[in-house]
């Protein structure tokens, strides 16, 4: 074989090897970017759909159970100071039949708010969770059940005497670790997707 046979055979020989890499680093590449995107897709979902809906209805339940503190804080230090300096029984009665009923309201207010729409936000949460079970992490997926006994504490809460209520330990603070795990997901998962 001549040089220039060996030459010619050696470039096409080249020219192909080049070819077949770059279809092979191609297919490669646009495999691995397909799979970059379902997996994108994917994280988008879970963040869209399940992590960021249950994260704004707990801050909502949140600000409003801080706001009752804080007025129920407050209304009763005014309470107090109502009565401050006042030692005569008469006084004190029509101090108390004078403002009473206005910070009866604050009373009657919190105890609305918590019928009409923390517990309706708890069982939307539920609620919510059950629909999109299947976009959530395995170790949320734990605190299903931490969450539907204390739901259904409430559903039950008008036929339950307290002191059962109290033995069940009906706490808001059994779920602390599942808006700990909701948090913790929710910013795992946007700084993978920001990657």
């Amino acid at each position: 074989m001549s040089a220039a046979i060996w030459v010619g055979v050696m470039q096409s020989l080249i020219t192909a090897a080049a070819g077949l890499l770059g279809v092979l680093s191609g297919g490669w590449i646009a495999r691995h970017q397909q799979r970059w995107e379902r997996k994108s897709a994917r994280i988008r979902e879970q963040l869209q759909d399940f992590y960021s809906p249950l994260l704004a209805m707990r801050a909502e339940i949140r600000a409003k159970s801080e706001l009752r503190l804080k007025v129920s804080s407050v209304a009763c230090g005014a309470w107090s100071n109502l009565f401050e300096g006042h030692t005569d029984p008469d006084v004190k009665g029509k101090i108390d039949q004078e403002n009473h009923p206005q910070f009866e309201k604050i009373i009657d207010y919190n105890n609305i708010q918590l019928r009409e729409v923390i517990i309706p936000l708890y069982r939307k949460m539920l609620a919510h969770f059950s629909a999109n079970m299947w976009l959530a992490e395995l170790p949320t997926l734990a605190y299903y059940d931490v969450l539907a006994e204390f739901v259904e504490i409430w559903n039950r809460a008008e036929s339950l005497p307290s002191k059962v209520i109290e033995d069940l330990g009906h706490d808001e603070k059994k779920l602390y670790p599942f808006y700990d795990d909701l948090r913790h997901n929710f910013e795992r998962l946007s700084k993978e997707l920001g990657k």
